[in-house]
């Protein structure tokens, strides 16, 4: 909205619209020098006389007829104030005709012994002739007032984000990029976060064994579920597995970690989806709805990297093997399913494998089979299948689970 009202002043600034007429009819010209809002003015009015001075700052006009006033607005380089002594505001081609002006006091002085060395200078380089005088823009180069270029030099710009690309790409899924985001500006609601908000709590970490004050760079990094998922996937792509806090960690895992190349792709997967699945499963575990289990965080991640190899068809091993060139590396990305053990299961995110079992048809009568498992919810099940002897045509007359 502040660009708008700037786009307002800069048209009152060129005084080439109907609209400009009126406004300065109605409400005086806001460059005057010593100019005050009149009773009562329109908020549209306020703003525009509001933002005034920073426009006229970037305005610089070239004389033409010589018809600018010489105090007041920028034709020298800079905005030259009006002395007191004098009662009005001669323009550039009377005081190139006449540099002498008559004050309140009656005498006559010269207005240039008033202006600086910069401003004669250019004072006396001025050729007038009858075109018009002419206002530039000095904030891009066409010399044209642009909503753009004002906005982009007054608005507050933060430093750039080293992390940005890594969470901001096709690879990572807008609700964990967000995440992200919000995890690099320090809003994600930890107990150390809440208690700096006034929050009174006893703090514990839900990812621990034996808890500590829960922080982002605890839970995230030094918690014990955190940490045995670190190495686990560190020791995938040959890393430093004891970072000491989450900018450490996204050095390791993000420096030289190109989006052009499997391996750097498949690292970015991998760091992006690894704090999500930890902050989901400490919400859960808050509120009653699941357990510690680190094997369930990294089939997830398997499965979630998995699935992007196959979509942007790169190679199945993450870019491990052709990185580093270890055999036994390539396909283990992929079978990450025990971070405790040197055997790596195939991912199953967090859905029991499906086995096979001959079956024989009874001598006689009706068979029934059973199955069950127990598990975290909600992967404890069971049930059974009732059929009969019929050797080629069983025929099925019972099921449930």
């Amino acid at each position: 909205m502040k660009a708008l009202h700037a786009k307002r002043c800069w048209s009152i600034i060129k005084g080439e619209s109907v609209w400009a007429h009126y406004m300065v009819r109605k409400y005086g010209d806001p460059s005057t020098p010593g100019y005050s809002l009149p009773y009562q003015p329109s908020p549209l009015w306020r703003a525009i006389v509001e933002l005034f001075p920073m426009v006229s700052r970037h305005c610089t006009w070239v004389a033409g007829r010589g018809n600018i006033p010489i105090w007041g607005v920028n034709w020298s380089g800079t905005i030259l104030p009006k002395p007191h002594l004098f009662n009005y505001i001669p323009n550039i081609r009377q005081v190139i005709n006449s540099p002498f002006v008559r004050v309140a006091s009656g005498a006559s002085v010269d207005v240039r012994s008033y202006l600086s060395e910069e401003a004669k200078y250019v004072l006396n380089a001025i050729v007038l002739s009858e075109d018009k005088d002419q206002v530039c823009w000095t904030l891009n180069q066409k010399g044209d007032f642009s909503t753009k270029s004002f906005w982009d030099h007054y608005r507050i710009k933060f430093p750039i984000d080293s992390w940005s690309h890594f969470y901001w790409n096709k690879y990572i899924q807008p609700r964990v990029g967000a995440f992200l985001w919000r995890l690099r500006r320090n809003a994600i609601p930890v107990d150390a976060r809440l208690l700096s908000m006034g929050y009174n709590l006893v703090s514990r970490c839900s990812c621990c064994e034996n808890p500590e004050t829960e922080t982002l760079d605890h839970l995230f990094v030094l918690s014990e579920t955190a940490s045995t998922i670190w190495r686990h996937f560190a020791n995938l792509f040959h890393l430093s597995s004891s970072p000491t806090d989450i900018e450490n960690l996204a050095q390791v895992w993000l420096n030289n970690a190109s989006l052009s190349s499997p391996s750097g792709i498949s690292r970015n997967i991998i760091f992006g989806n690894v704090l999500w699945e930890i902050w989901k499963q400490r919400n859960e575990i808050i509120f009653g709805k699941g357990k510690r289990n680190c094997n369930f965080i990294v089939s997830r991640v398997s499965a979630t990297l998995q699935q992007h190899l196959v979509a942007f068809h790169l190679p199945a091993d993450g870019g491990v093997l052709s990185t580093h060139g270890h055999s036994d590396t390539g396909q283990s990305i992929l079978g990450a399913a025990d971070p405790h053990s040197n055997r790596r299961a195939a991912p199953t995110c967090g859905h029991p494998p499906i086995l096979s079992a001959p079956w024989k048809a009874p001598a006689f009568g009706l068979k029934l089979n059973l199955a069950g498992r127990l598990g975290d919810p909600p992967f404890t099940a069971g049930g059974g299948i009732i059929r009969d002897n019929r050797e080629f045509h069983r025929r099925l007359l019972f099921l449930y689970g």
